[in-house]
C-alpha cells in the first residue's frame, strides 16, 4: 500500500522527506495565521467592520477606488428595540426587567441563524448587548480596545462605562455565594404547572442575613414573554422536610401475597388447583383486585420458583424502602446544622438513591393546597399498579411549615394601619426623608409591600400624609391634551410608517408624551392609537 497526496504525490516518498515536509507546511500555516490576525488587528485600528453583524446594524457595502469597503450603519427596523434596551438599562433596570419590557413592546430577537424564528428575548441575550463595546463605537479584539469604529454607536464610551459597573455591582451585591451545598431535590424535581424542570438556587443575601435555597422553575426563571410560568419559587427549607413527611405515602409497600413463601402449597396439576376456581368467580364477579391476586396465585401455581423469587425480590425492596424513610427523617431532623462536606456528601447520596426509586417529582402550588405527585419506577412487583401518586398539602399546612422555619412573609391583611404608619416613620426616621413607593417595592418582615400600602390608603401620598409625612416633590412634565396627544400619534407615524408602540414612547420629549401619560389618558396605549384612527 502507498500513500500519496494529491498536491504532492513525493511527500511520503521517505521518512526523512515526510518529516521535512511537515515541518515546512505546518510553518508555513503558522506564519499565514500570523499574517491574517494582523491584518484583521490593522483593520479594526482603521474602524474597519470585521467579525460578525451586531443586531440593531445593516452591513453596507460600497466599493471606492476600486476598494471594497464594508460599513456598518443603523439598521431602521431595530434601531427602537436596541434603543429602548439601552435606555431602560442606563435606568437602572436589571437584564430581566429590560427583556420583559422588550417583549411586551412587541419586540424579537433577531434570527441567529438561517431558517430559525426570531425568539422571545431573555436576560442572556440583553447580558450580551450591554457587555459588547461596539454599541459604544469601539473596536476590540481578544478583549482588548484597539481603535475607534467608523460605525454610528447607540451610547457614548461613558455610558458603556457605566453599564459595566453598574452589572458588575448588581451581581457582586446579589451573588454572594454561600458554602457550595447541595440539594435533596435536585435534577428530579419539576414544576406542576408547566412540567419543565425545577432549578436550584443558592446564595442570595436575604435582609436577616441569611441565604435562601430555592427550587425555582426553569421558565419562570428564564422566560421573560407572555407564555412564562406563572409558579413560584418555592423555598428549599419548607418543601425539602414536606418532601421528607410525604415519601412513605409516595412509596407505598410492595404488597405480594405470603402464600408465596410455601413453595408445598403450589405443589401438583394447575388442573385442579383452587387458584383456577378463584381467578373464574373473581372474573365473573368483576372484582379487579381479586382478580389480579388470583393471577398472581395462578401464575406462582404454574411457576412456583419464579413466585418465589419474586417474593424475596419484594421483600428486599421492601427493607430497601424502610431504610430510605429512616434515612431521610434523620437528614431532616438535622438540617439546622450548619453546611459541612460530611452534610453535603449524605445529601448527595441521599438524591442518588431517589433517583434510583422516582423518574420524577412534580411539586403544583394552588391558592389551597400544595400537590407532590411522584412518578415511581417500576419494580417487577408492579407491573400492573399505577406508579403515579400524589400528596396533598393544604395551604395552613405550609403556612405553618414556613412559619417553623422562619420563611413566612406577612399577608398584606395582617397588617394594622398603626403598624404601616409606623414603618413609614421608621423609614423617614432612619434616612431622613419620606420613602418613595419604587424603595418599598417588595415587602419584609418589618414593612409590607407598596402595593399593601397604596390598597390600604387609596394612594401613596395620601398614606404618607395619615403618617405625618411630606411626599417628596416630583418633576412637573407638559401637560397633554386630547387633540395633541391625536396630532402627536399622527405625526410620529408619518415619519415611521407604522403606529407607535407603547415602547417607543417609553420617555416623554418635545414632541410627543410618554407612554405612562398616553395609558393614564386612555387606560391602554392601543386605545389612544385606535382614537387616532391608525
Amino acid at each position: 500500500m502507498r500513500v500519496r497526496t494529491l498536491q504532492d504525490p513525493d511527500t511520503f516518498r521517505d521518512l526523512l522527506y515526510a518529516v521535512v515536509t511537515g515541518q515546512r507546511n505546518h510553518e508555513d500555516a503558522r506564519r499565514k495565521g500570523l499574517a491574517s490576525a494582523a491584518g484583521y488587528r490593522r483593520a479594526l485600528e482603521r474602524g474597519e467592520y470585521a467579525g460578525r453583524k451586531l443586531d440593531g446594524y445593516r452591513l453596507a457595502v460600497s466599493i471606492e477606488d476600486g476598494k471594497v469597503i464594508r460599513r456598518l450603519e443603523v439598521d431602521p427596523e431595530r434601531q427602537a428595540a436596541i434603543e429602548l434596551l439601552f435606555r431602560l438599562a442606563l435606568k437602572g433596570k436589571t437584564s430581566g426587567e429590560v427583556a420583559r419590557s422588550l417583549n411586551d413592546a412587541g419586540w424579537l430577537t433577531k434570527p441567529r441563524m438561517r431558517g430559525r424564528d426570531p425568539e422571545p428575548w431573555n436576560s442572556s441575550g440583553v447580558l450580551q448587548i450591554l457587555h459588547n463595546p461596539r454599541y459604544a463605537g469601539l473596536t476590540t479584539t481578544r478583549g482588548q480596545r484597539v481603535g475607534t469604529a467608523h460605525w454610528p454607536g447607540y451610547i457614548t464610551v461613558r455610558q458603556h462605562q457605566r453599564l459595566q459597573t453598574l452589572v458588575a455591582d448588581r451581581w457582586r451585591r446579589h451573588r454572594k455565594r454561600r458554602f457550595n451545598e447541595a440539594f435533596l431535590l435536585s435534577r428530579i424535581a419539576r414544576c406542576g404547572n408547566c412540567g419543565g424542570p425545577f432549578h436550584c438556587h443558592a446564595g442570595f443575601l436575604r435582609e436577616d442575613g441569611t441565604y435562601s435555597r430555592r427550587y425555582i422553575c426553569r421558565s419562570h426563571w428564564r422566560d421573560r414573554h407572555a407564555t412564562r410560568c406563572a409558579a413560584r419559587p418555592l423555598d428549599a427549607d419548607v418543601l425539602e422536610p414536606m418532601f421528607v413527611a410525604a415519601v412513605e405515602q409516595l412509596l407505598p409497600e410492595d404488597r405480594v401475597s405470603a402464600a408465596f413463601e410455601d413453595a408445598d402449597r403450589f405443589e401438583g396439576d394447575w388442573t385442579d388447583a383452587p387458584e383456577r376456581e378463584q381467578l373464574r368467580e373473581a372474573a365473573l364477579a368483576g372484582d379487579e383486585a381479586r382478580l389480579n391476586e388470583s393471577i398472581e396465585l395462578m401464575a406462582a401455581r404454574v411457576m412456583p420458583e419464579l413466585a418465589i423469587r419474586r417474593f424475596l425480590a419484594a421483600s428486599h425492596r421492601q427493607n430497601r424502602r424502610e431504610a430510605l424513610t429512616h434515612e431521610l427523617q434523620d437528614w431532616a431532623e438535622a438540617r439546622g446544622l450548619p453546611p459541612s462536606d460530611g452534610r453535603r456528601s449524605e445529601t448527595l447520596a441521599l438524591n442518588a438513591e431517589l433517583h434510583e426509586w422516582f423518574s420524577s417529582i412534580e411539586v403544583h402550588n394552588t391558592t389551597t393546597e400544595t400537590v407532590i405527585t411522584a412518578q415511581r419506577r417500576p419494580s417487577a412487583s408492579e407491573v400492573r399498579r399505577p406508579l403515579r401518586t400524589e400528596f396533598r398539602v393544604e395551604r395552613r399546612a405550609w403556612a405553618r411549615a414556613a412559619r417553623n422555619v422562619g420563611r413566612s412573609p406577612r399577608r398584606p391583611a395582617s397588617w394594622s394601619d398603626a403598624e404601616i404608619l409606623a414603618a413609614l416613620r421608621g423609614w423617614a426616621l432612619e434616612h431622613g426623608r419620606a420613602p418613595n413607593s419604587c424603595e418599598w417595592v417588595s415587602g419584609s418582615p418589618d414593612r409590607p409591600a407598596s402595593l399593601c400600602v397604596r390598597r390600604r390608603f387609596g394612594s401613596w401620598d395620601r398614606a404618607l400624609r395619615r403618617a405625618g409625612l411630606k411626599p417628596n416633590a416630583r418633576r412637573q412634565g407638559r401637560y397633554w391634551t386630547d387633540g395633541e396627544i391625536i396630532r402627536a400619534l399622527k405625526a410620529w407615524t408619518g415619519r415611521h410608517g407604522r403606529a407607535p408602540r407603547s415602547g417607543d414612547w417609553t420617555k416623554a420629549t418635545p414632541s410627543h408624551p410618554c407612554a405612562r401619560s398616553v395609558c393614564l389618558r386612555y387606560r391602554t396605549f392601543g386605545s389612544a392609537v385606535a382614537a387616532a384612527g391608525l
